[in-house]
């Protein structure tokens, strides 16, 4: 029905962008961690048209791709579009694919917030249908993120931070946990 939007990007905030194409102003709900372009540049975006009771709504993206996983996902049982937005949000589309191809439950359950039963639903439905290609992502490293975050939670760090500085940090696969660990204190101190 509606494939995608091409146009002028005229605002953008975390969870959604506004696409004007024709004099027309398209709201986009996009994931939260998407880097659109500046303002007022030509953007394309990949929309996928949900029809509720009570309103429509577009969800967007800058990857075709990526609009498919969503249509994947938005497919699943028990899953509705906003679920869907939320768990590609969640950390790199690769590295949840690669969790879902090899059937990590437990990589789902913790750094996406699914439910355990969600969670083998989604392997279950996606694991045939996924493109192998992006499903290549070294699996260590979400582990590795979630010790990250247990450690820095026991510290008595709030989750939001804990998010934040997970995501700002950049972290080498060479490095050992406990530098990762030390690394996160060092941006979390620079804060405080």
């Amino acid at each position: 029905m509606l494939h995608s939007i091409t146009g002028k990007l005229i605002a953008s905030e975390k969870g959604f962008m506004v696409v004007e194409t024709l004099g027309i102003g398209f709201k986009i709900f996009i994931p939260a961690k998407i880097k659109t372009p500046k303002i007022g540049s030509k953007i394309k975006a990949f929309c996928h048209l949900s029809i509720g009771r009570e309103d429509l709504s577009l969800y967007g993206f800058l990857s075709e791709k990526d609009m498919e996983i969503f249509e994947m996902l938005n497919s699943i049982a028990g899953i509705g579009p906003r679920s869907a937005l939320k768990i590609m949000g969640g950390l790199k589309i690769e590295k949840f694919l690669s969790a879902v191809a090899n059937e990590r439950t437990d990589l789902l359950t913790d750094s996406w917030g699914i439910g355990r039963k969600k969670a083998q639903r989604i392997i279950i439905e996606l694991k045939d249908r996924l493109d192998k290609k992006r499903a290549n992502e070294p699996l260590e490293e979400i582990g590795e993120k979630d010790d990250i975050k247990n450690a820095l939670k026991k510290l008595g760090y709030k989750e939001k931070e804990i998010e934040k500085i997970i995501n700002r940090a950049e972290f080498s696969g060479k490095e050992k946990l406990e530098d990762k660990i030390k690394k996160a204190l060092k941006i979390l101190g620079r804060k405080t």
